[in-house]
């Protein structure tokens, strides 16, 4: 019979020591006050509570009373049976993941890796994987993939179903870790693998459509056109096989209605968009639904009806002013675009430097924050594309004015953003503005280095992608 009072919630079961006995001790020992202690973490009521075993704390008000006693996690914890606390605290980490709060579920879930014991409710390997998720989204490439890699290995040796079904999974987050990376290739390799290892089982149409729209994705990245159509149709045939999809397909024709702009389909492009469109606005989504229309838009300017497509994007940039400054910066780069097709060079000037305006602001933004999550830095990302395509049509109107100079000082900031981002169009158009410009007989370094550099980055991955 436990005869124990329901104050005791933290006590041991080595010589009924409590946790707060062992925190008072330490406490004691450093010559600190409960106030001392408590100070920035809790109150000292509450500091008292947890010395007499009348409060169990949160794993992360723990931490927090470790480090202020400076001393390690596992030596508070020693010989304690804190199974409780582990499971309080994974599940702490668990919401703070949920809400997008990665770097403040880092340090629980590290501690918890390395307990020597662990609570018998948490599962390993799941939280290896949580862990990894974590560094992957705080920037810590290389431990998120070595800790998926590890989990890889010893998923491969197994033939149990259910764990070749978390192995598709685990390729596919790998795959996605090597993305957010920018290590495209990679990434391909590891959603292959997802795919080849998902054909032994084949159970779940939903898994299967998403491998099949990730593999479309990274091809339509790295320019494999041909190769992106094929998955896309694949994983169409798959979210027509399911119910309640308006959403996924809406989605799916978008992307598909991409990939025709990026080839040059206008018929093919515009077909697919307003089946997007239709879909997307069923589905409530408003931003995609834009996107969709503005890709529209600009399939149908042309030197007749360029009044009336600006008119269309500058709508739309207005109903971004708020919410979106970088989707009303990208607007202005279309508006610039389209003024370049009708060589309109000074309004186009116009617009890039509105576009340029926003995203430098946006940037200052992104580089104050302390989260610096996968979220933040793919903003950071779109924002770097963006100053790149700003950059590329300001040196097309510089060309256009025989300032060579500028056109030069404009590419070197675009070009290494081009690379860095495998951006193989952009990258050609700012070789052939170079080319322009050693053609007329003028006798630059600056622009012959440019050229030789991306001539050789777009050789390297046409040779990867089987190209050359």
């Amino acid at each position: 019979m436990d005869n124990s009072s329901g104050d005791d919630k933290n006590i041991v079961h080595e010589g009924y020591v409590t946790l707060g006995e062992r925190i008072r001790d330490l406490r004691m020992t450093k010559g600190l006050t409960q106030t001392q202690v408590a100070e920035g973490i809790i109150t000292p009521s509450m500091m008292s509570q947890i010395e007499t075993g009348k409060a169990l704390p949160s794993y992360a008000t723990i931490a927090a009373i470790a480090r202020k006693l400076e001393t390690p996690l596992s030596s508070l914890f020693e010989g304690l049976s804190f199974n409780k606390m582990q499971l309080l605290g994974y599940k702490l980490a668990m919401s703070h993941m949920a809400m997008g709060s990665y770097r403040s579920a880092l340090p629980v879930l590290q501690e918890l890796f390395e307990a020597e014991h662990l609570d018998d409710e948490i599962q390993l390997n799941e939280l290896k994987l949580n862990l990894a998720i974590c560094c992957r989204e705080t920037k810590n490439f290389h431990e998120a993939i070595r800790l998926i890699m590890s989990l890889v290995d010893e998923y491969s040796r197994s033939s149990k179903r259910s764990d070749q079904h978390k192995l598709v999974h685990l390729h596919l987050h790998l795959s996605e870790t090597f993305e957010n990376n920018l290590m495209y290739f990679e990434a391909l390799r590891s959603a292959l693998n997802a795919r080849d290892t998902y054909e032994l089982q084949k159970n779940d149409p939903l898994l299967e459509g998403k491998i099949l729209m990730h593999l479309a994705d990274l091809n339509k990245r790295l320019h494999r056109f041909e190769e992106a159509n094929a998955y896309y149709k694949q994983a169409l045939e798959v979210c027509n096989q399911l119910t309640d999809n308006v959403e996924e397909l809406g989605i799916l024709y978008q992307r598909m209605a991409e990939l025709q702009y990026a080839v040059g389909e206008p018929e093919l492009c515009i077909d697919l968009a307003n089946k997007a469109i239709g879909l997307l606005q069923e589905a409530g989504r408003i931003t995609n639904y834009r996107e969709t229309k503005r890709l529209i838009v600009m399939e149908q300017a042309n030197k007749e009806n360029w009044q009336d497509s600006i008119a269309v994007l500058l709508k739309m940039a207005t109903m971004y002013a708020v919410e979106d400054p970088q989707k009303e910066a990208g607007l202005y780069l279309d508006v610039a675009q389209i003024y370049m097709m009708v060589q309109n060079f000074e309004e186009c000037q116009v617009f890039c430097l509105k576009a340029l305006g926003l995203l430098t602001d946006i940037e200052q933004q992104v580089l104050t924050k302390y989260d610096m999550t996968t979220k933040h830095e793919r903003k950071q990302q779109e924002n770097f594309l963006l100053i790149g395509r700003a950059n590329l049509l300001m040196a097309s109107v510089y060309l256009h004015r025989q300032e060579h100079g500028r056109v030069i000082h404009l590419l070197e900031t675009a070009i290494p953003i081009f690379k860095q981002q495998v951006r193989l169009d952009e990258l050609y158009t700012a070789a052939s503005l170079l080319t322009k410009i050693v053609k007329n007989g003028e006798k630059n370094e600056q622009a012959w280095e440019l050229i030789t550099g991306c001539h050789d980055f777009l050789f390297v991955h046409l040779r990867r992608q089987g190209i050359l």
